[in-house]
């Protein structure tokens, strides 16, 4: 077994040989679930894929030894380095298999899995794996992203979705109001505080990145946008900061859809279409960021980030509070859609999905400059 321990994040790295079999008990819920994480491949079928499964199961049943899987693990418990040493088989055993993760290796696995029934003798053989143990997910996060500069990239989503099971299971747990829409799920958003999954790992991307021009569709092989990202990931409560602010934006979706006049022609027909729309989810997110953190170039120092992290979410915590005091007819005219949908129906339609983040970047920096103390939000809308 080959240890090492990464002594910045205090995380655990272990290649070791396993025996075929063991391997196949402990990941068996993970490749049940296309790996235990979502954006994994799962066994491709296309004609040329099985060929060269095929082929690959022919040389590992004659003894071809294949690149090692990786498997990713969060454990926020103590481990004394001793475990990995002398009892990490007895550890491995007790992990609970939902937290367990195929990193890369599904194709490897399919292949090893189908030599394996077809041969007893096959499950003894031993294989290469490598194991990534790591106390919190921003770290698993961040160690991706540097593992995967220089290389080939993968586009933005999927790059989210590799570590979005652990991910969902936080915000599952510190969001109870917040109802996630699974990747593959045809379920549309029908009520407040249902958005999907997708888009709120968007959202994490454009918190970490500061940048409404983050776009989803492409790879991150722009460099400045990676180090970005890498630079905001190494801050050691960005996640946390993210959770608090993803609270108040869930709250305020909520309070928002109080307003429930309708305007079949409309683009915002109610409160609810507000964040219905991922420019709007974008632009605030994307504003707050920047307030509290800084601008892309510019990196604030750790005080600096506390006070304006402190004063920003507790305004945007009263705002809610003042908002969910108001009736429904209140909250309508509050939020002045009759004017939103003029000002929006004026932009120019070419790059209109750039035009409308940064429309509603502008429009929530003056609520978040004004202290969230407004009367209306037409000073946001003509900003």
């Amino acid at each position: 077994m080959d240890y090492l321990k990464d002594e910045k994040f205090g995380c655990h790295s272990i290649i070791d040989n396993m025996e075929l079999n063991k391997y196949m008990s402990l990941i068996e819920v993970a490749y049940n679930t296309s790996g235990g994480i979502n954006g994994q491949r799962t066994a491709l079928k296309t004609k040329s894929a099985k060929q060269i499964r095929e082929r690959m199961v022919d040389d590992f049943k004659n003894g071809a030894v294949l690149p090692p899987v990786v498997i990713g693990i969060v454990d926020n418990i103590t481990l004394s380095d001793e475990i990995f040493h002398k009892d990490f088989q007895a550890y491995l055993n007790s992990i609970d298999k939902e937290n367990i993760s195929i990193i890369d290796g599904m194709q490897r696995t399919t292949a090893m899995k189908e030599a394996n029934l077809s041969a007893v003798e096959q499950s003894k053989k031993n294989i290469r794996v490598e194991f990534w143990i790591v106390k919190s997910i921003n770290d698993l996060i961040y160690r991706m992203l540097v593992l995967n500069t220089g290389q080939v990239p993968w586009n933005t989503r999927r790059q989210l979705e590799v570590v979005f099971t652990p991910i969902k299971k936080i915000i599952n747990e510190r969001i109870p109001n917040l109802t996630l829409i699974e990747i593959d799920d045809e379920q549309r958003r029908t009520v407040a505080g249902q958005f999907q999954a997708h888009k709120i790992i968007e959202l994490f991307h454009v918190f970490s990145t500061r940048s409404e021009k983050f776009d989803t569709k492409q790879t991150l092989s722009e460099s400045y946008q990676r180090i970005d990202m890498i630079e905001s990931m190494s801050k050691d409560n960005i996640f946390d900061l993210f959770i608090e602010i993803l609270t108040e934006i869930i709250r305020l979706d909520f309070n928002f859809s109080k307003c429930e006049s309708e305007n079949n022609n409309a683009r915002f027909k109610n409160g609810r279409d507000i964040f219905t729309s991922q420019p709007v989810l974008v632009g605030l997110t994307v504003i707050l960021a920047q307030q509290i953190l800084g601008r892309v170039g510019i990196n604030y120092s750790k005080e600096r980030i506390d006070n304006n992290s402190k004063k920003i979410i507790s305004n945007f915590k009263n705002f809610n509070n003042k908002l969910e005091a108001k009736s429904k007819d209140e909250v309508c005219n509050f939020l002045e859609l009759n004017l939103l949908n003029e000002l929006i129906g004026g932009l120019p339609k070419s790059s209109i999905g750039d035009r409308e983040r940064s429309f509603f970047k502008d429009a929530f920096k003056v609520l978040i400059e004004e202290n969230f103390k407004l009367d209306n939000m037409i000073p946001c809308w003509r900003a």
